[in-house]
């Protein structure tokens, strides 16, 4: 789920310009995080290593994201090709890793 919003989350960072922008960023953002959190604690067991897989994934995703944001921000300033190739490879981790575990339970 989350990997999917990064198709419109990381646009609307690059793209987006001015008070308003930000503020549906920011609600979207918390809004995703908030329900696949309370989903998460919800989920009465979690396979041995999970914490560690999850924290690499987050963590390559906040390296890809921030990168992204510096680069579209300063040397791609307004690019619809890199928002959308920026997108794409920030949701790439996410999409890997959901994949992963959905393979681990089965």
């Amino acid at each position: 789920m989350y990997a999917a919003a990064q198709l419109v989350l990381v646009p609307t960072a690059l793209l987006g310009h001015g008070p308003v922008a930000a503020l549906l960023f920011a609600l979207t953002n918390a809004g995703l995080v908030t329900a696949l959190s309370v989903y998460a604690a919800r989920q009465r067991i979690v396979r041995r290593g999970f914490g560690a897989r999850h924290g690499v994934l987050i963590g390559t995703w906040t390296v890809l994201y921030g990168a992204a944001v510096i680069l579209g921000r300063t040397a791609f300033v307004g690019s619809r090709v890199f928002a959308a190739v920026a997108a794409a490879v920030c949701a790439l981790p996410l999409a890997v890793g959901a994949w992963r575990e959905r393979r681990r339970s089965s």
